[in-house]
């Protein structure tokens, strides 16, 4: 495998095969016309195969075509959305606030949901846990996901979209 390709003032064989940006092939052309048609289209001459008569090369925007073969190497980013919910929400808070999660979730983000508790709200800990975990249940159907933790303050799990 290469590890840097030939442009312009690289090559050095005195003839190529040229193929055009369009991706038609121009045929056997001396490399100094081949040059010169670079120059006029303003792009560049990029060797894209060794052989050992003939190198194929072929006009392209060389910084353009790296740009995209760098976007083409990173992993897609997973998106993380967090709701966040209280020990003392209303029903109705609560119902809106797991319609916008299971929103989230249908567009195929990660949701960190959490519940926070405040004060006195921290001595109900294990009232706080139960009410989360059967908040869960309504995401059984659209998210898997695994046993909440929590650390006194805060109660919070990742909820994973099924796909």
């Amino acid at each position: 495998m290469k590890t840097k390709m030939m442009v312009n003032g690289d090559i050095k064989s005195p003839s190529v095969i040229l193929i055009m940006p369009d991706g038609v092939s121009k045929g056997v052309v001396p490399l100094n016309e081949a040059r010169n048609i670079a120059r006029d289209e303003d792009l560049d001459l990029v060797q894209v195969s060794e052989s050992e008569e003939k190198p194929i090369c072929k006009l392209m925007d060389f910084t353009k075509w790296k740009y995209k073969q760098s976007k083409a190497k990173k992993p897609n980013h997973q998106v993380t959305k967090e709701v966040r919910v209280s020990f003392l929400i209303s029903d109705y808070d609560l119902d809106r606030k797991l319609r916008q999660a299971k929103k989230f979730l249908s567009k195929g983000a990660i949701v960190r949901y959490s519940m926070d508790l405040k004060g006195r709200e921290q001595q109900k800990f294990e009232n706080a846990f139960a009410r989360f975990s059967a908040s869960l249940e309504n995401f059984q159907d659209v998210a898997s996901f695994d046993k909440p933790n929590g650390n006194g303050r805060l109660i919070s799990t990742l909820l994973k979209p099924q796909h």
